[in-house]
């Protein structure tokens, strides 16, 4: 098994960085990271800039000014249920052509973990939870109001 860590902290190439290499400004930059408009000269020495620089964008600083995260959680009691691969391999095609990112999480059917994940939502944590609990209790529903996320049921027939 490989153990990913986080590398030291390297100074990343920020936007500001690929505008002076491009001699545009940082507008000119995020409307083309963006696909908003922009002249094709322009356009090249963004682009250019981008990749000599091995400029990545910062998704926790476009989260924050969008408001979204473009993650949604799916927590279940057991992830090697055979079950719940198959949801999560239909949910995971969904939200990918939604241009969302699907995070995966086993709550071992702890109502202490499951209700960490409802609150999360109020966190910022993601944008939307998809849980499947044995039973919804009052404080999973506390933690929802708490949240102040929108609760849709769907209860198995």
């Amino acid at each position: 098994m490989k153990t990913f860590t986080r590398r030291k902290a390297v100074r990343r190439p920020t936007v500001v960085t690929v505008a002076k290499r491009a001699g545009v400004s940082i507008a000119s930059v995020s409307r083309v990271l963006n696909g908003l408009p922009a002249s094709p000269g322009m356009e090249r020495r963004v682009r250019a800039a981008t990749a000599a620089l091995d400029y990545v964008p910062d998704l926790r600083g476009r989260s924050l000014k969008a408001g979204r995260t473009m993650q949604l959680a799916f927590a279940v009691a057991d992830i090697a249920n055979p079950v719940y691969i198959e949801m999560m391999r239909a949910i995971d095609e969904l939200t990918k052509a939604a241009g969302f990112r699907l995070v995966l999480h086993s709550t071992g059917s702890d109502p202490a973990n499951e209700i960490d994940l409802i609150e999360g939502l109020g966190r910022r944590y993601a944008d939307g939870l998809i849980l499947s609990p044995l039973r919804i209790t009052p404080d999973h529903l506390g933690a929802q109001s708490r949240a102040g996320a929108d609760c849709h049921h769907r209860l198995a027939a």
